[in-house]
């Protein structure tokens, strides 16, 4: 089909903002593609649209008080969600502190890829595509103390890359972060080295954003 000749993506973009207790809420806009798509489509359809939100709201790690879908039924377009959420802890405050997850709705979490050795092949669907993007508005009365370092990176022969980038624009903080796998199979000896990638762009996600009161 169309669908699965595209890439696996995953297109996550949105507003939040922080309050100096902590407290975050936001608009955010999930875009599905490929096989990705089509496994929300088959939940989508099978739960029809009001358990299907129902689900959403009740699995999610933070307060939806809206969730709508578009493409629910056009196979072509990708698969969109727009959830708007709250946290009451959604950034943790210490003292004049504010310490922020920059990948708090997008990050890889675990290495799938845990064994020391494989026997076998690495086998992907298809190519692989996440892109993250995010505005953060900075509190009134806080400032940037501290940044993630940047980061980019690239496994040989063009098979995939990673970077991410937090950056300061006025009175936000700009979260880019953008994974690519473009090959299908990694064989035993690359995977040692695919690994590694994973390992390298968790740690580098596995950082905070830092905001001081002024």
């Amino acid at each position: 089909s169309l669908e699965t000749k595209k890439k696996n993506s995953l297109k996550i973009s949105g507003e939040l903002n922080i309050s100096e207790s902590g407290a975050l809420e936001g608009t955010i806009k999930k875009s599905y593609g490929g096989y990705r798509a089509r496994g929300q489509r088959v939940k989508y359809w099978e739960e029809g649209e009001d358990d299907y939100i129902d689900n959403q709201i009740a699995n999610s790690n933070f307060e939806l008080s809206d969730v709508t879908v578009e493409n629910g039924k056009e196979y072509s377009a990708p698969f969109v969600q727009k959830l708007t959420l709250s946290s009451a802890e959604g950034a943790e405050k210490m003292g004049d502190l504010i310490y922020l997850d920059p990948m708090l709705l997008g990050t890889q979490g675990e290495n799938p890829f845990k064994l020391k050795e494989r026997k076998y092949p690495v086998i992907y669907s298809t190519k692989q595509e996440v892109v993250y993007y995010m505005n953060i508005a900075i509190p009134e009365g806080f400032q940037v103390d501290e940044l993630p370092e940047p980061i980019a990176m690239a496994l040989p022969g063009g098979a995939g890359s990673y970077r991410m980038q937090v950056s300061v624009q006025g009175d936000k903080v700009n979260v880019l972060s953008k994974f690519n796998i473009n090959k299908k199979m990694f064989v035993q000896n690359e995977y040692e080295v695919l690994k590694k990638f994973y390992n390298q762009m968790i740690a580098a996600q596995d950082s905070q954003i830092v905001l001081k009161k002024i």
